[in-house]
């Protein structure tokens, strides 16, 4: 059976109602019966809940993500009209991550210190892609995906992919880099200050990276045959909840990958969410104390370990 890329509205719902979606513009979406309106604002489809409360609340964002990566007059019209206009300058937020951090080369063209070099030498992320391994899903999730890094590489094996990322200008940013065939990102040296390097990469035309919520994810039924979390259910209050979402938007049989740190306050944090795991997947991967490495909001090294589990849902007896 031959494989056809789906439409995204093919794949998305309303995430208040999970009503199907209609286009009324190129750039805007609506669904029958519902007066919540989502539009694709910098080449990203916002489908948050409470989309208006949203947007309201991420003006800075969007204005933000508007201005360096461009958008036509008829979209920042509406925004603004919508969503009213910056009266007085606001302070920008101090990003949390580096332009282009998450990219296979990343690291290497930036020059890790050496005694970083050997703990990048494998990522948790090369980790799940050899877990994976020959399986060849048609379509991924790529759950938490910040820039879209992991997205490139899970473009790399399916035939189509789509991101979900909370935050407007991560989602944005993702969806911006994973079209580019070169990433040019800037950072500090403390020896030689403020310095720009550049890497290249895989243009990825398969993948769309959509703002939205993980506790209230815009789709409603069983489309993904691979589901990946990374670094994301270690922030949600409740990991078990999420998994229930999951199982309900994969095939039988799908798979699931999981990359997450331990260090949250309760340690009981996962305990319901492995229960689930253990009665409704196969586990075919596991493996503790994986380091990863970062920089902070200060651009300073800090290094997790990470869980890494993966595994196949059961399908239904």
């Amino acid at each position: 059976m031959t494989y056809h890329d789906l439409s995204l509205l093919e794949i998305v719902c309303s995430p208040d109602s999970e009503s199907k979606l209609a286009e009324i513009e190129p750039w805007l979406y609506g669904a029958e019966g519902e007066d919540e309106l989502y539009p694709r604002l910098c080449n990203t489809p916002v489908l948050q809940p409470d989309i208006d409360l949203y947007l309201s609340n991420e003006m800075m964002a969007v204005s933000r993500a508007m201005a360096q990566m461009g958008e036509k007059d008829d979209v920042k019209d509406w925004f603004f009209k919508r969503y009213g206009i910056f009266h007085q300058p606001e302070p920008l937020p101090v990003d949390s991550e580096i332009l282009g951090e998450g990219y296979p080369g990343f690291w290497k063209n930036l020059g890790l210190p050496s005694f970083i070099q050997d703990l990048e030498f494998q990522t948790p992320e090369d980790l799940v892609l050899n877990a994976i391994g020959e399986h060849h899903p048609t379509l991924g999730l790529d759950l938490g995906c910040g820039q879209g890094g992991m997205t490139q590489q899970m473009a790399e094996m399916c035939h189509q992919v789509i991101g979900l990322e909370r935050n407007f200008f991560l989602a944005a940013t993702a969806n911006h880099l994973l079209r580019q065939k070169e990433i040019h990102t800037q950072f500090f040296n403390p020896k030689q200050g403020w310095q720009t390097e550049s890497f290249p990469k895989k243009a990825v035309n398969n993948a769309t990276v959509i703002c939205g919520d993980i506790q209230q994810m815009p789709f409603c039924e069983p489309l993904f045959d691979w589901v990946h979390c990374g670094h994301v259910l270690d922030l949600i209050d409740d990991p078990a909840a999420v998994l229930v979402q999951i199982m309900r938007i994969m095939k039988p049989g799908g798979r699931l990958s999981i990359c997450t740190p331990w260090d949250f306050e309760n340690e009981g944090h996962f305990d319901a969410m492995l229960e689930l795991l253990n009665d409704q997947f196969e586990e075919t991967y596991q493996t503790d104390g994986i380091p990863y490495v970062r920089f902070n909001h200060k651009r300073r090294y800090i290094l997790h370990e990470d869980w890494i589990w993966c595994g196949k849902m059961r399908k239904p007896s």
